[in-house]
């Protein structure tokens, strides 16, 4: 069996696919699938696309979802309330200025207006209705459900959309960069999803991509969280949210989870489970 790679662009990050099959052409199509998959996705929940569903509804407050928009709807749902409503959807990214993703900004115009809401306020019958001064913004796990989705039909691949990764098949062995040593730090994963959050590498400015219902950066800590999972979602949502607690909270959340980590705290140490 050889292994096959594809690179892409896709949703302002860098796609990397590995295919581990015996036909190039099998390989090939599966890969096309997987960039399909993704397209569709950014087409339906980018909040900088303005025709989007997800934009839509953030503008109209109001939308008839699909099968898609009403399964990722649940799952924020079900996350704000296990993080205690740390992971809040309704982060107001924009607010801040940050209304392009990050491959086109250089600067950023903080703007008036509430920064969070209360997502158990916003309702799913057979239409998602938001409050009148509530955003919501799936990119705290979108991500993530992309490479859970994209390896369901694939027999042994890798799927890594901007360090979110999801394995399928055989272990391999990993490297996650110590922010402070430049060093890695190698894990083997089979059949399961790793997720990094930090501040240190996407920035402009002096502030951070992640924000807290504070309007300010989170008072963390923590340089890096890694979360291991068995889906890239759930790495995701947790890897932000852990960040966000700082070491101390972190650990107990994730034990409490069962999930593994490697933590970089701010004074060098590493903390890891795995």
């Amino acid at each position: 069996m050889k292994r096959y790679d594809y690179l892409q662009k896709l949703m302002g990050c860098e796609l990397q696919v590995s295919i581990f099959s015996d036909d190039v052409q099998q390989a090939d199509l599966s890969f096309a699938d997987v960039y399909i998959l993704g397209q569709k996705l950014e087409e339906e929940f980018s909040r900088f696309l303005p025709d989007s569903a997800l934009s839509q509804l953030n503008r109209h407050k109001e939308i008839t979802p699909s099968r898609t928009f009403r399964e990722l709807f649940l799952k924020a749902k079900q996350l704000y309330e296990e993080t205690d409503h740390i992971f809040n959807p309704t982060i107001r990214l924009d607010l801040l200025g940050y209304d392009k993703d990050f491959s086109q900004h250089k600067t950023f115009t903080p703007k008036e207006g509430q920064l969070d809401t209360d997502f158990s306020q916003a309702t799913l019958q057979e239409k998602i209705t938001l409050p009148a001064n509530q955003k919501i913004d799936f990119g705290g796990f979108l991500k993530g459900y992309f490479c859970d989705r994209a390896i369901e039909n694939l027999p042994s691949a890798i799927v890594n959309l901007g360090g979110d990764l999801r394995t399928k098949g055989p272990a391999h062995t990993f490297e996650i960069l110590n922010p402070l040593t430049q060093e890695a730090i190698e894990l083997t994963l089979q059949n399961q999803a790793l997720a990094t959050s930090g501040t240190y590498k996407r920035q402009w400015q002096d502030q951070a991509h992640i924000v807290t219902e504070k309007n300010q950066n989170p008072d963390t800590d923590l340089l890096s969280v890694s979360v291991i999972a068995p889906t890239a979602e759930i790495a995701d949502a947790y890897a932000t949210t852990a960040f966000i607690l700082g070491s101390e909270k972190a650990t107990e959340l994730l034990k409490r989870k069962k999930l593994d980590y490697i933590f970089v705290v701010k004074n060098g140490n590493i903390i890891r489970t795995i």
